[in-house]
């Protein structure tokens, strides 16, 4: 038994979805090799998401998020930035929308307008910013 994950999106308008993600994922990667590592679990949800591990050489680490909006209409999506810190079994971290409701067509041409904006937002956030953020307590196995 198959079950749907979105309401305003058929299967085969996923699948198509799913080829034009792909086809984003290699155009971000071509750009911002080193700086951006594409999530490879992506393949294995049934979401219409592209996630990149920000490549940081600090103590921090965080994302970069491409996310579907199931709405009706034309096809549309968020971008997303976190950035988080681990410190004595509590991650601070801060998150930010970038864009929201973005069509599909807009997003694949402004797709490093898009980018620059998330990592400058991440490189503007330092410790004190993510410590006066928001935090989560880790689990014994969550803990960097």
């Amino acid at each position: 038994m198959s079950y749907r994950v979105y309401k305003y999106c058929s299967e085969s308008d996923e699948r198509w979805l799913k080829e034009r993600l792909d086809l984003l994922k290699v155009k971000i990667m071509d750009i911002y090799s080193g700086m951006l590592a594409p999530d490879e679990s992506d393949k294995h949800i049934d979401y219409l998401v592209l996630n990149f591990s920000v490549e940081d050489e600090q103590s921090y680490f965080g994302s970069v998020g491409i996310m579907y909006v199931d709405q009706p209409g034309e096809w549309k999506f968020s971008i997303n930035i976190l950035k988080a810190l681990d410190r004595e079994g509590i991650r601070y971290y801060k998150n930010q929308n970038i864009a929201e409701s973005v069509p599909l067509n807009t997003l694949e041409s402004n797709i490093r307008e898009y980018v620059d904006i998330a990592l400058a937002v991440y490189k503007s956030w330092d410790e004190n910013a993510l410590l006066n953020g928001d935090r989560v307590e880790l689990g014994r196995d969550d803990r960097r």
